[in-house]
């Protein structure tokens, strides 16, 4: 049985199934059904502003290199340290085969939930966005709802059912146990001239 999807409210605390993800002008929101707070969901990558050309740009966030520098004064990259674009799902085989299936499937297919579900369980969801956007520019296919769909999940976790707390139910257990003693012994000692008065 696959856990539950849930999203923490950093207001109440509280966690809880999201019912729908609306568009608040280009934000992704949802509301939390304790509380009511409207949370945004942050952009898993925003484009980068455009460099001028022929001059060098940091490989990571595509800021202008100043001349000599050691690292990024944007995102901090080591620039002696970057060994260029890993190659996607890394050496996680089974995703790519099921990678080499799926993007074979319209987008309505239910066999992309399952893919991203395992890229979800598996921390590979900036592969599955590089996959998902090069598929739609190789096909000229819309991807923006599988791209949205990878927001909505990074920012998700799976919470799983907190555990039952044994020592307050073997309390309760015992508790009611010594009543039904009790009461036992009560009706025991009843005499039928007792009842009779």
């Amino acid at each position: 049985m696959r856990g539950r999807l849930t999203i923490a409210c950093p207001v109440c605390s509280r966690s809880f199934h999201p019912k729908g993800v609306s568009a608040n002008g280009e934000r992704l929101v949802v509301h939390c059904s304790q509380c009511g707070v409207e949370l945004e969901i942050p952009q898993l990558s925003s484009p980068q502003p455009p460099t001028s050309q022929g001059e060098p740009t940091c490989p990571k966030c595509s800021e202008q290199r100043k001349e000599g520098a050691v690292a990024c004064a944007k995102c901090g990259l080591v620039f002696k340290k970057w060994s260029g674009p890993q190659e996607l799902f890394g050496q996680r085989e089974h995703l790519k085969k099921q990678w080499e299936h799926v993007r074979t499937l319209s987008m309505d297919d239910s066999g992309h939930f399952d893919f991203l579900e395992r890229c979800f369980k598996e921390g590979r969801l900036n592969d599955a966005v590089q996959a998902y956007k090069a598929l739609g520019a190789s096909h000229n296919i819309d991807v923006a709802d599988k791209i949205r769909q990878l927001e909505i999940l990074a920012q998700m976790s799976v919470t799983k059912r907190p555990r039952p707390n044994l020592r307050k139910r073997t309390w309760l257990l015992l508790f009611m146990l010594a009543l039904f003693l009790l009461a036992t012994a009560a009706l025991w000692s009843i005499t039928p001239e007792d009842l009779l008065g």
